[in-house]
């Protein structure tokens, strides 16, 4: 792409210091009739117009490829650009300075050495995945200056590109009380997401059979063993309704809820449950139960800010619109007006809640378990949560949220 700039675009401040310098020396000495002070500014205008002409003559012609490796990753996770530089020009190549910015960052900026013609050379940098997010890189830049640094050029070597790094993720297994199925139109029955079965009746006993699966009490009346025999179970249908509001989660928590929310997503979808996403500023992802609506809703929970309303009606219309067998709320410090009513809003509510123990760790590290200025909270601040719940999972300094959710029952 051509670039049309003039010479006063090039020179960079010790440029415009060397020229100013040698105009004044020019004045001077001219004024004065000091031929020594003339000759000065002359060498210096000339120094000025051979770096200008150094950075007008020397363009390099490079050709860049990116890759960004993985192009989607969890926080925390290390991710990185992988870049090959080729020299198409028929020269070798000056010494230049590649820029690729990075949003939110100062970017990468990368030295390269003279490259002979149709050499490449490959490097890579690191991307920031300490916070969740899209991330926009480029456009890259290439910077050729004179060994005095007089004269600076610059032009764009390459476009944009996109990453996304995902919330944490925790590996749990995926055991709910509370599954909704597909096939259970009736009162809902807790049970546990993956383990249990539907019973379809009995059999005689086969050598071989767990003998905890006997089923003794009709094996006493028939005079021989029965076995108890089960259906597969059907998959389930799982909400989750995940609260960044700033008045329930301060900022220390709103990482441990996002993360918390895309961990249980994940696990149920591996499992082959169909899983639906609501946030409490009433956004649906709709249900699905394929790999490319889990990617769909962690992209959602990647790019999720808190907001400012104290309201969870939006949320509880959404669900009142589409009914939900299994819900999972999870939150920091609801209030119990608003937790009743998202228990009543489902066949089977599950409540996940972060105390304020739990926000100084992990993402949450070193940030104050406090919020609106307001006095630091304890676990027992928070009121009991309303045994419209079937199931509590409370997450504190001592119960981190895969140990909390491994040992509920």
């Amino acid at each position: 792409m051509s670039e049309r700039v003039g010479p006063g675009q090039l020179l960079t401040r010790p440029g415009w210091a060397v020229t100013g310098g040698s105009l004044a020396a020019l004045s001077i000495g001219a004024a004065v009739g000091v031929v020594e002070v003339v000759a000065l500014g002359g060498i210096g205008l000339a120094l000025v117009a051979v770096c200008l002409a150094w950075v007008i003559l020397r363009r390099p012609a490079l050709d860049v490829r990116r890759r960004v490796v993985p192009p989607r990753c969890q926080a925390g996770a290390v991710a990185r650009v992988e870049l090959t530089v080729t020299n198409r020009g028929r020269t070798r190549s000056p010494d230049a300075t590649l820029h690729d910015p990075v949003s939110s960052t100062v970017g990468a900026r990368l030295d390269l050495s003279p490259l002979l013609p149709g050499a490449h050379a490959t490097t890579a940098y690191r991307l920031p995945t300490q916070r969740r997010g899209r991330f926009d890189i480029g456009p890259m830049s290439v910077a050729v200056s004179d060994p005095f640094g007089i004269a600076r050029r610059e032009r764009t070597l390459a476009g944009t590109a996109t990453t996304t790094v995902l919330p944490h993720i925790d590996r749990i297994t995926a055991r709910l009380p509370g599954e909704g199925r597909d096939d259970l139109p009736g009162p809902p029955r807790p049970q546990l997401l993956g383990q249990g079965r539907e019973f379809a009746g009995l059999r005689p006993y086969v050598r071989g059979d767990d003998l905890r699966r006997v089923h003794w009490r009709s094996s006493a009346r028939a005079s021989d063993l029965l076995v108890r025999q089960d259906e597969p179970p059907a998959a389930g249908r799982l909400t989750v309704l995940v609260d960044v509001r700033t008045s329930a989660v301060p900022p220390a928590a709103q990482e441990h809820v996002v993360s918390a929310a895309a961990s249980i997503l994940s696990a149920c979808s591996d499992r082959g449950d169909a899983i639906r996403l609501v946030v409490s500023d009433g956004a649906d992802s709709g249900t699905g139960s394929t790999a490319r609506h889990l990617d769909e809703v962690l992209d959602r929970l990647a790019v999720l800010e808190p907001h400012y309303s104290s309201s969870l009606a939006p949320a509880l219309a959404t669900l009142r619109a589409r009914p939900t067998d299994a819900l999972v709320v999870v939150t920091a410090a609801m209030p119990p007006d608003d937790l009743v009513a998202l228990a009543a809003a489902a066949r089977y509510a599950t409540l996940v809640r972060f105390e304020p123990s739990s926000w100084a760790l992990g993402p949450g590290a070193g940030l104050p378990s406090t919020w609106d200025d307001g006095p630091a909270m304890t676990d027992a601040d928070l009121p009991a949560p309303p045994h419209a719940f079937g199931n509590v999972i409370r997450c504190n300094a001592a119960r981190p949220f895969p140990v909390a959710w491994r040992s509920t029952r």
